[in-house]
């Protein structure tokens, strides 16, 4: 059995309502500006809502990286007599931390005629013309809110760079002798701060893929969790049959790359002359 995926962004660090623009059914460009729609329709029926209550709820998040660059011509110092290393090095450490007294989750798998629907506004269909029927859109499908909530967060990033210049004196001192300045420098920023929130707000967002055809219809749609942070669970499929199966989110973004295998998008034309994507996959073969 695979293990469960996240499927729930954070919103921006600005609280937006549950009213606000990250609501059910948005259109939005990316998961990076939820808080931009291109296009909120109508709410979804109550009836096609899905929600849960959770007290005494807590999340934690912690994120690491870092970076490391270097020029090292030390060596040149014997062929041109001067040499120069340059060294640069970036952390960034992130900790993050919420409580609430409640989260509620909302959710809803909208219809294609519901999906339709909204990417056929005006707005919708002017940034998909104008971006030449290549970028994809998403629907805002589930949303976490919380209720009397704190916050933490604490950051920290430190940098340096480190230079030496060497020169070789041995024709001057008639030993082997390198000599020159280093220098090094270092800088660190610390940030901590922590918030209560009385209201409600909308914690995290869930969002679903929309690719749009060149003749402007809704090509595919898929639940999208790259980057997620929070939730968990699969998404079911209807399969035209009246019943519903459950299909692992592991397997909806896999293409050849996952499998060692070289994979390239492209453009094929159907038989009715509309254009699709694809992507072809080809094996790698030894000695080729």
């Amino acid at each position: 059995m695979s293990k469960p995926k996240p499927t729930y962004f954070l919103t921006p660090p600005r609280p937006y309502p549950p009213e606000g623009p990250i609501r059910l059914g948005a259109i939005i460009q990316s998961h990076n500006v939820p808080d931009e729609p291109l296009f909120t329709p109508g709410i979804p029926k109550i009836s096609d809502v899905t929600s849960f209550n959770e007290r005494n709820w807590t999340g934690s998040h912690v994120s690491k990286s870092s970076t490391r660059f270097g020029i090292w011509t030390s060596f040149l110092e014997m062929i041109l007599s001067v040499g120069v290393d340059v060294g640069i090095q970036v952390d960034r450490n992130l900790r993050q931390h919420w409580q609430a007294q409640n989260m509620c989750t909302m959710s809803f798998v909208p219809s294609r005629s519901f999906i339709e629907e909204s990417v056929a506004s005006e707005e919708v269909m002017s940034y998909v013309v104008n971006n030449r029927f290549t970028s994809k859109i998403y629907m805002i499908t589930g949303v976490m809110i919380a209720s009397c909530s704190t916050a933490f967060r604490e950051s920290l990033e430190e940098s340096g760079v480190y230079i030496h210049a060497g020169v070789d004196a041995s024709a001057w001192t008639g030993i082997p002798v390198s000599a020159g300045p280093e220098a090094e420098i270092k800088r660190r920023e610390f940030v901590r701060e922590s918030s209560i929130r009385d209201e409600d707000y909308v914690f995290a967002f869930r969002i679903r893929e929309i690719k749009i055809s060149r003749k402007g219809t809704v090509k595919s749609d898929k639940p999208f969790d790259k980057g997620a942070k929070f939730g968990y669970g699969d998404e079911k499929v209807d399969v035209g049959t009246g019943e519903t199966i459950e299909v692992d989110n592991d397997l909806l973004d896999e293409d050849g790359e996952n499998f060692g295998l070289a994979a390239q998008e492209c453009i094929t034309e159907t038989d009715d002359g509309d254009e699709e994507e694809c992507v072809c996959v080809m094996p790698e073969l030894d000695g080729f």
